[in-house]
């Protein structure tokens, strides 16, 4: 687990934001992060053999974070918690959500990557999907469900698996249980505004294999194009209560923290909204839904889900620009309408 740690680790800790807790989470050294997980080493000396684990997902792939939060690792902290194993083998490529694996208080003794060979059919599990069609799995290995259930056509569907509350509570409990102090102690944002940026990790990845779509991310796919102004006119009108900040690379732990603490998040319709999971009831997400999402409601069924309030600003063009005024008052409004508990 230390070799997996000092691989996919290190590079997790960059930082997109002048906030001076937030700076100084960044200059945070690794080895700090390796020795706050005391649950780890406890568990790694009571470990037996690793159980294989298998993931899935509803739609697209667990290379990209919001199939990863919900078909990956809720699933795994859901049954970590309920399971008499303490020890696993991962055995479904998950991309550069490695890192992600790394920070829990897990005992892992093994990542699978897309060049791994996994069956007899020498196919490769370079996504949640394309590997599955003719593996046999073992009596003892373990496919875990997938909630990524929030579309439309899933969330209405009665036979795709839901997360229960009481798995959301324990998994959310969980979390802030294995937070690092460093992490705990950075100041509450009230107002968050999400940046787009892009991880290289999927232009570095050649399968021919996969689809084009798994080889794009972030601000490759859509951003903001404005999104230089719309911070100053929030900065302007909210002060020290806002905070623009970019997610790509960062703690899980780090999102949890961030997203929870917030009475307000503005992003735009991608992963990142994803992290509304981890809000407070009656907190509020603002959607920038460009033309092509508008008929993707997977955000406005979370936000359903987790009792949080919820609202959308349309955007003409996947990189266009926003209406800044409107973007303005829909903040006002949560900010005034009390929503958010104490």
């Amino acid at each position: 687990m230390k070799r997996l740690l000092e691989e996919y680790g290190s590079s997790h800790y960059q930082q997109h934001s002048t906030h001076s807790t937030i700076k100084r989470f960044a200059e945070t050294s690794f080895a700090a992060v390796v020795s706050s997980f005391s649950p780890f080493k406890r568990q790694r000396s009571q470990s037996g053999g690793a159980v294989s684990i298998y993931f899935l997902c509803n739609e697209g792939s667990v290379t990209h974070y919001y199939h990863f939060l919900f078909g990956a690792l809720m699933p795994l902290i859901e049954y970590h918690l309920s399971s008499k194993f303490s020890a696993f083998s991962i055995m479904t490529d998950i991309g550069p959500m490695k890192s992600i694996l790394c920070e829990m208080p897990f005992n892992i003794v093994k990542i699978c990557g897309p060049s791994e060979e996994l069956n007899s059919q020498n196919r490769k599990a370079h996504d949640d999907k394309s590997a599955y069609a003719t593996l046999q799995l073992e009596a003892t290995d373990v496919k875990l469900p997938a909630y990524d259930s929030f579309a439309q056509n899933l969330f209405e569907d009665s036979y795709v698996p839901k997360m229960s509350s009481r798995s959301r509570k324990q998994a959310l409990s969980f979390l802030a249980n294995n937070i690092p102090l460093y992490i705990a102690s950075i100041a509450p944002v009230k107002i968050i505004l999400i940046e787009r940026k892009t991880d290289s990790y999927y232009q570095e990845v050649k399968d021919p294999n996969r689809s084009d779509i798994y080889s794009t991310n972030g601000s490759q796919r859509r951003c903001i194009g404005n999104h230089s102004m719309l911070v100053t006119a929030l900065a302007s009108r909210f002060g020290r209560d806002f905070e623009n900040i970019s997610l790509e690379r960062t703690s899980i732990f780090y999102q949890y923290q961030i997203f929870h603490s917030a009475t307000v998040v503005v992003a735009q319709h991608g992963a990142a909204l994803a992290n509304a999971f981890f809000m407070r009831e009656k907190t509020n997400i603002i959607e920038i839904s460009p033309n092509e999402c508008r008929d993707r409601y997977h955000f406005r069924n979370l936000a359903t889900e987790c009792k949080l309030g919820y609202s959308v600003v349309y955007q003409e063009e996947e990189h266009g620009n926003i209406d800044i005024p409107l973007v303005l008052q829909h903040v006002e409004r949560c900010i005034s309408s009390k929503l958010e508990v104490s």
